[in-house]
């Protein structure tokens, strides 16, 4: 995933003020950065290169995986996360790049609320077009 991709889901994330309260600014990329719970996670855990056959255009499908975690005794936490992950990116598009990129994000599939370990975890997975 490319840097600015990254800076551009980290963008849309912290600007969408109900997730970014809800996480407190806690969402990284591939590795949380941080102990203190809850938290968010996203990683590229699929990609295909389209092209059309009467021309050179192609563009990136990613399948980006959001994992939410959180250590408290009920699920209302991660699934509060989650209602307000997928306002923040389902049906949205992001640009980047200086406006030369643009990003489709659509919801296609969610797992949990589960208990692993220690804490709870909700993940949701996003196919993002880049054109």
């Amino acid at each position: 995933m490319s840097a600015e991709l990254q800076r551009a889901i980290v963008r849309t994330a912290k600007s969408d003020s109900t997730l970014n309260t809800a996480i407190s600014s806690r969402i990284y990329y591939a590795e949380a950065q941080a102990d203190t719970m809850p938290y968010v996670v996203f990683n590229v855990v699929g990609s295909t290169r389209m092209k059309t056959f009467d021309s050179d255009a192609c563009w990136d499908d990613a399948m980006v995986q959001f994992s939410i975690y959180d250590d408290r005794k009920g699920v209302e936490t991660v699934e509060t996360i989650y209602d307000a992950l997928v306002g923040a990116f389902d049906r949205t598009a992001m640009t980047f790049a200086g406006g030369k990129a643009q990003v489709g994000c659509q919801l296609e599939s969610h797992t949990g609320p589960r208990w692993e370990e220690d804490c709870w975890v909700v993940t949701a997975d996003f196919l993002i077009g880049v054109n």
